[in-house]
């Protein structure tokens, strides 16, 4: 089976979800439709962290590979990550992340979870309501909108594409403003059941698990 690790921020944590989550929604689905019988299960392990930047991720990605790479199950890992490396900083109106830092941070997450596994994949990232997150309101400083939303997520599936690696292409799907929390920003019971799905379908598809 496989050890499937999802490494992100606040979404792929699971905030406001009732349910914990795509990646806990993800979890409960193998454990309910896995026989007990079985000595070797798919393990799923939600290492995202609240507000993470793609840099946040190279400080703790290979220590949490590192012993969960098992002989006996295939190594997974996903990435849901880039939605605040391009939060605006208003005093400078430019992104947290430059475009630039943020290819090359991606770049090297990929070279990283190599030396483990070529089971990688990116979800893409989600729209927002731009109208009430200018500024957002738990953090004056900086703003999201959806025109540097979908040029970062351009950039992830430009990366991807040229790698050779799996991209699951959301942003669309989140035109429907009734998947998001009236925050503007989070997703909430709908818009992690969403991802769930299509997440589900698409391990089965790749047969990255069965």
């Amino acid at each position: 089976m496989a050890n499937i690790m999802v490494f992100g921020d606040s979404i792929a944590f699971g905030f406001y979800d009732i349910k914990g989550g795509w990646v806990t929604r993800l979890k409960t689905y193998y454990a309910s439709t896995e026989p007990p019988e079985k000595k070797i299960h798919t393990k799923i392990y939600n290492l995202a962290i609240s507000g993470a930047l793609t840099t946040y991720l190279f400080d703790y990605l290979e220590i949490n590979i590192k012993p969960r790479n098992w002989v006996t199950n295939k190594t997974v890992i996903i990435f849901e990550i880039g939605i605040n490396d391009s939060a605006v900083v208003n005093r400078t109106n430019k992104t947290k992340t430059s475009l630039k830092t943020f290819e090359n941070n991606i770049q090297n997450l990929i070279e990283i979870s190599r030396k483990y596994t070529n089971n990688i994949c990116f979800i893409g990232l989600t729209q927002v309501e731009k109208n009430k997150l200018s500024p957002v309101p738990w953090d004056p400083e900086i703003s999201y909108n959806n025109k540097s939303v979908k040029i970062f997520n351009k950039k992830i599936e430009e990366i991807c594409q040229k790698e050779k690696i799996a991209f699951i292409s959301i942003f669309e799907s989140f035109n429907d403003r009734s998947l998001l929390t009236p925050d503007g920003a989070h997703l909430n019971n709908k818009g992690h059941k969403l991802i769930f799905e299509i997440v589900k379908d698409f391990l089965k598809k790749k047969k990255f698990i069965k």
